[in-house]
């Protein structure tokens, strides 16, 4: 009877197996709620960055020409295709960018056109990259097109967060732009 308990000994209980268990299962949840919270917080990042660096090539563009980019239509909601072709496109006479111009660039990744429905988008080809007048968007970290808006040289509209300059941010991760509805939200970018 000896060698049969010394042998129950050396093993592990399920008890004891199954406390291990919940450890680990707390450990990996606790490890991946902040591997979430740093996803998010890079991703805000990546959004403010790409903010500050178009909103600094729009007002170099502003100092080259006096004016800030926009759309030719009056009532469009997201200007960001002037302001894309303001920055990135060639000077003139070959293309429709700044005298200074190109003041920002991106790789083919990165620019976007809507598809036909106009809610969703897709990877432009090289050929809508340097077609001048297309609808050329940048997507922000959570796959939303990020929104600019001339308020300068219009009349003053309602919900403007620069009304002397232009608003330019992402609609953050629910993709609704709270900004033009004058509501508090978690929209990233005010430059």
């Amino acid at each position: 009877m000896r060698e049969h308990s010394a042998d129950r000994r050396a093993g592990f209980t399920l008890i004891e197996i199954l406390i291990v268990i919940a450890i680990i299962s707390i450990l990996a949840s606790l490890s991946l709620a902040g591997i979430a919270a740093a996803r998010n917080h890079a991703r805000k990042s990546h959004a403010l960055a790409f903010v500050a660096a178009a909103g600094g090539a729009a007002e170099q563009y502003h100092l080259d020409t006096g004016a800030y980019p926009r759309a030719k239509e009056e009532e469009v909601e997201n200007e960001f295709p002037a302001l894309f072709e303001a920055l990135c496109d060639e000077r003139p006479p070959r293309g429709n960018g700044g005298p200074s111009g190109p003041y920002l660039t991106f790789r083919r990744a990165e620019v976007y056109v809507p598809e036909g429905d106009g809610e969703s988008y897709r990877p432009a080809t090289a050929a809508e990259i340097d077609e001048p007048g297309a609808r050329r968007y940048v997507l922000d970290p959570w796959g939303h097109p990020y929104v600019y808006r001339e308020n300068r040289s219009r009349p003053p509209r309602a919900n403007s967060v620069r009304p002397h300059r232009f608003d330019l941010y992402s609609p953050g991760p629910d993709g609704i732009d709270q900004t033009r509805r004058g509501e508090p939200g978690d929209d990233i970018g005010d430059w």
